[in-house]
C-alpha cells in the first residue's frame, strides 16, 4: 500500500536520480505538520521550499496529510510530499512508525544526501532508532529547556546518531546541550518568514496585534492585565488576538475587557490586512523558541513588544524596533505600549526602518540562501 501520490513521487525521483552525481541532491525533510500556520508546521514548509530552491530534489515525509492550499505551493515548487496511507488511529503511534518506515526505506533506494527533522519529534525518535541511514540533523525549534511540554526526553539517548543538531540561536544551542546532554556537534540555523507581498504603510495606529498558538504559556493573563491598564490611559487603544488552540480559555481571560478582540488564525489577505491596521506586535510568551510573528512583524516594518525569553534577546537586544520587557510583568508590558503610542513621527518612522533592517539581516531570501548554502552544500 502506497500513500496518496506516492507513484508519481517515485517516477520524479527515478527521474532525477540517474547518477550518483544527481543522487547527492536528493534531500529528505522530515516533520510531523506542514502548514502556513504555527511555527513548527511554517518551519517544515519553509525548509522545504527553501531547498528546493537551492536545487534539492527535496521529498517531505509529513506524518498529517497537508492541507489543499499548502500540498498545492510545496508541489508546485518541486516537493514531493509523502504521507503515510493510514490516516486514523493514534495508537502505539501508528502513524510516525509509519511515515518513519516509509523514510527509511526510500533512503536504502534512493540514498538522500542528508535527512533534515524539523523538530526533535517522536518522528525522529523513531527515525534515529533505524540502522543504514544518511546523515541527519536535527534542527531544535523549541526552546530546549526540561520544562517545555515539546520536549521529548526519550530522544536524548538516541541523538549520538545525528550528523549534528540545528540550533535556532546559541543561547538555544546551550539549553539543548544541558538539556538532551548531548555532546555532539552543534550548528547555528535560525528560522526565516517568507518576504510580504507588499510592504504596509507606517500609518500611525493604536492597535497591537498578538499572532500565535492559543496557549496559556503564551502569557495571555499579563498581555490582557497590561492592556487593561493601556485601556485605561487610552481608551481608544485596541488589541487583536488572532490564533488557534485553547480559544475559550482565551476569551474566558479576555472576557470584559473593553478594546480586545479575539479571532481565529488568519492568512493572506486577512494577514496583510492585520499588520497593516496594528502599531505593532505584542509577544508576551513565558518560553520561545525563535518566534516567527515577529519576524513577519520586521518584514512589514512593524516594531515588536515581546518577553526576554528564548532566542529573542539574542535577536531583537538593543534594536530600535523592539521593546523587551520580563516575562510575567504586566505593569512593564503596558508601559512599552504606551511608549509605542506615545512616539513622535521621526521616532515611529526609526524603529520601522530598524524593522526593515532586521528582515534585511535575519530572514531575506538571499541571507537563508546562505546559511542553507553553508549547512548543505
Amino acid at each position: 500500500m502506497k500513500p496518496a501520490g506516492r507513484e508519481d513521487g517515485d517516477s520524479q525521483a527515478r527521474q532525477r536520480t540517474p547518477n550518483a552525481g544527481a543522487r547527492n541532491r536528493l534531500a529528505f525533510v522530515l516533520a510531523e505538520r506542514v502548514h502556513a500556520i504555527g511555527g513548527a508546521p511554517k518551519t517544515a514548509r519553509l525548509t522545504a521550499e527553501a531547498l528546493a530552491a537551492l536545487g534539492h530534489h527535496v521529498r517531505l515525509y509529513v506524518t498529517e496529510r497537508p492541507d489543499a492550499e499548502t500540498a498545492a505551493r510545496l508541489t508546485s515548487r518541486g516537493v514531493t510530499i509523502c504521507t503515510p496511507p493510514i490516516t486514523r488511529g493514534s495508537r502505539w503511534d501508528l502513524l510516525q512508525r509509519q511515515i518513519v518506515l516509509w523514510l527509511w526505506l526510500d533512503a536504502i533506494r534512493l540514498r538522500p544526501a542528508f535527512v533534515h527533522s524539523t523538530g526533535l519529534t517522536r518522528e525522529a525518535r523513531y527515525l534515529l532508532s533505524l540502522p543504514a541511514l544518511p546523515p541527519i540533523y536535527l534542527h531544535e525549534i523549541t526552546e530546549a529547556l526540561p520544562h517545555v511540554k515539546f520536549i521529548d526526553p526519550m530522544i536524548a539517548r538516541r541523538m549520538h546518531r545525528a550528523a549534528a543538531l540545528l540550533a535556532t540561536s546559541q543561547i538555544i544551542a546551550e539549553n539543548a546541550r544541558r538539556t538532551y546532554r548531548f555532546d555532539g556537534p552543534i550548528r547555528i540555523l535560525p528560522l526565516w518568514v517568507d518576504p510580504p507581498p507588499a510592504v504596509p504603510p507606517t500609518v500611525r495606529s493604536v492597535g497591537f496585534a498578538f499572532l500565535g498558538r492559543f496557549d496559556l504559556d503564551k502569557g495571555f493573563a499579563w498581555l490582557f492585565e497590561a492592556f487593561r491598564l493601556v485601556h485605561a490611559r487610552r481608551p481608544d487603544a485596541t488589541l487583536l488576538v488572532c490564533g488557534v488552540g485553547d480559544e475559550p480559555a482565551v476569551r474566558a481571560l479576555a472576557a470584559g475587557s473593553p478594546g480586545i478582540t479575539v479571532r481565529d488564525p488568519v492568512r493572506g489577505a486577512a494577514l496583510e490586512e492585520v499588520f497593516a491596521g496594528c502599531e505593532a506586535v505584542v509577544l508576551p510568551s513565558l518560553h520561545e523558541g525563535y518566534p516567527l510573528s515577529l519576524l513577519e512583524a520586521s518584514a512589514r516594518r512593524r516594531p515588536i513588544i515581546a518577553t526576554t525569553v528564548g532566542s529573542i534577546p539574542e535577536v531583537y537586544q538593543n534594536r530600535s524596533c523592539a521593546l523587551l520587557v520580563p516575562p510575567r510583568d504586566a505593569p512593564a508590558l503596558a508601559a512599552a505600549m504606551l511608549t509605542l503610542l506615545a512616539d513622535d513621527e521621526p521616532t515611529r518612522q526609526a524603529r520601522a526602518d530598524d524593522a526593515a533592517a532586521l528582515f534585511e539581516e535575519r530572514s531575506s531570501p538571499a541571507h537563508v540562501r546562505t546559511l542553507l548554502e553553508a549547512l548543505y552544500p
